[in-house]
C-alpha cells in the first residue's frame, strides 16, 4: 500500500465542525465573563471593606466625642488616653483627618499611624486583587488556548477522517474493480483460452492489493493497541530477494530495482509479519513516488542490520522529513494511479520502533530522490539455517 509525504485537503463545512466552533466560540465567551465579574466584584467588594474601616473609625471618634461632651470632661491635646488609635487634636483638622468634633476647637481624630495602617491595608489588598487578576487572565488565557487546541484537533481529526474513509474507498474499490471486471469476462465466455492465464494473474495481484491494504489497516490497530511483537530470527535477505522479484514480475512495472546485501547481514531479530509490512510499505513507496530506479543495499553497522531504499523520483524538502512518518499524511503526486491511505509510513515507523529498531527518511530536496533507512536489530549470527 503507498504512503504519503503531503498535507490532506480539509473537508470543512461539516456540522460537526459548525457546533464544535460555536461550543468554543460559547466557552470564550463565558470564560471572559466570568473574569470580569470576578474582577469588578472584588474590586467592589475591596473597596467597601475600605469604606467600611474608615466609617468605623469616624463611628468610634463619633461616640468617644458623645461621651466627653456628655461628661464635660475636655481632655487636653495630644494622644487620648481611653482608645490609642485617636488624638485629641487642637485646631482645624486637615482635608483627609478621620474623626469627630468635641468641642471647637478640640477634635477627635484618628492617629496617623492608624490611617497609614489603614491605606496600607488597603494597598495591599489592592496589589493583592491586582495579583489574582493576572493570574485569572493568565488562567483563561491558558483556557483558551487550550479549548482552542482541542477544537482545532477535533476539527483536523474530522477533516483526516473524511480523507482517510474516501481513500480507503478508493483503495478498495479500484481493485475490486478489475477482479470483477475479470470474473465478468471468463463468465460471458469471450475470453481466449491463452489470456487466461494473464487475467488471473491481474486478479491475483488485485487480491494482494486488497490483503496489503486490509493486513496495513490490521497493523495500524495493533500499533494503536500496544500490542507487542514478536522476536525471533528473519530471513531479511530472503525476503528482501521475494519483494524485489515480486515487483519485477510484474508486467510494464515502471521501476527498476537494484538489490545488494553485504556478506554477513542475512538475518535480522524481530516479527517476521512486521518487518514484512515495513518493506512492502517502503518499496511501494519507492515506487509510487520514485523515479525509474530504486536502490535497496542492506548492510551491518554494529549490532544492527541497516537497509538504505533510496529512489531518484520527486523527492521532499529537509526539514519535512518527519512530518512524512505523522497518520493520514501523503504527498501530493506521484507517479501511477493509486493514492494510499497515508498510514503506510506510519505503520512502517510504528513497527520498526516496536521491534526494537527505527525508520528514518532523508532527501536533498525536491526532484532530488529520497532515501529511507531501516535498522533492525542483527540477529545472532547462525540463528538461519
Amino acid at each position: 500500500m503507498p504512503m504519503g509525504r503531503g498535507a490532506l485537503p480539509g473537508a470543512g463545512g461539516s456540522t460537526t465542525s459548525r457546533l464544535g466552533r460555536g461550543l468554543f466560540v460559547a466557552a470564550v465567551v463565558l470564560l471572559i465573563a466570568l473574569g470580569v465579574w470576578w474582577i469588578v466584584l472584588l474590586d467592589r467588594a475591596l473597596n467597601t471593606e475600605h469604606q467600611l474601616l474608615r466609617q468605623s473609625l469616624v463611628d468610634a471618634a463619633a461616640v468617644h466625642a458623645a461621651r466627653l461632651r456628655a461628661s464635660r470632661t475636655l481632655p487636653p491635646p495630644g494622644p487620648f488616653a481611653d482608645d490609642a488609635r485617636f488624638v485629641v487634636h487642637h485646631g482645624a483638622p486637615a482635608p483627609d483627618d478621620v474623626g469627630a468634633p468635641i468641642e471647637p476647637p478640640l477634635r477627635l481624630l484618628a492617629t496617623r499611624a492608624t490611617t497609614a495602617d489603614l491605606e496600607a491595608h488597603y494597598a495591599r489588598k489592592r496589589l493583592m486583587l491586582a495579583g489574582e487578576g493576572v493570574l485569572l487572565c493568565s488562567l483563561l488565557l491558558a483556557v483558551v488556548a487550550m479549548l482552542y487546541r482541542l477544537f482545532r484537533a477535533e476539527r483536523r481529526f474530522h477533516e483526516e477522517m473524511e480523507g482517510f474513509l474516501s481513500r480507503v474507498t478508493h483503495e478498495m474499490k479500484t481493485p475490486l474493480a478489475g477482479i470483477k471486471a475479470v470474473l465478468q469476462t471468463i463468465e460471458s465466455g469471450r475470453m481466449p483460452p491463452e489470456r487466461l492465464v494473464e487475467l488471473a494473474g491481474r486478479a491475483l495481484r488485485s487480491v494482494e492489493r486488497e490483503e496489503a491494504l486490509v493486513q496495513n489497516l490490521l497493523l495500524a490497530q495493533r500499533l494503536r493497541s500496544g500490542a507487542a511483537l514478536a522476536a525471533e530470527a528473519v530471513d531479511l535477505a530472503g525476503l528482501l530477494r521475494a519483494q524485489v522479484e515480486t515487483r519485477a514480475d510484474i508486467p510494464a512495472a515502471p521501476v527498476r530495482f537494484e538489490l545488494t546485501i553485504a556478506q554477513g547481514c542475512r538475518s535480522a531479530c524481530g516479527d517476521l509479519a512486521a518487518i514484512r509490512s515495513i518493506l512492502d510499505n517502503l518499496l511501494d513507496n519507492a515506487t509510487k513516488y520514485g523515479g525509474g530506479t530504486v536502490t535497496i543495499a542492506a548492510r551491518c553497522e554494529g549490532d544492527r542490520v541497516v537497509v538504505e531504499i533510496a529512489d531518484d523520483g520527486i523527492g521532499f524538502a529537509p526539514g519535512r522529513a518527519e512530518s512524512l512518518f505523522l497518520p493520514f499524511v501523503r504527498e501530493a503526486g506521484g507517479a501511477g494511479t493509486r493514492r494510499g491511505t497515508g498510514l503506510g509510513l506510519w505503520i512502517a515507523r510504528g513497527l520498526a520502533r516496536g521491534m526494537g529498531g527505527d525508520l528514518h527518511a532523508e532527501s536533498a530536496g525536491e526532484g532530488q530522490g529520497a532515501t529511507f533507512r531501516l535498522a533492525l536489530p542483527l540477529a545472532p549470527e547462525g540463528a538461519i539455517a
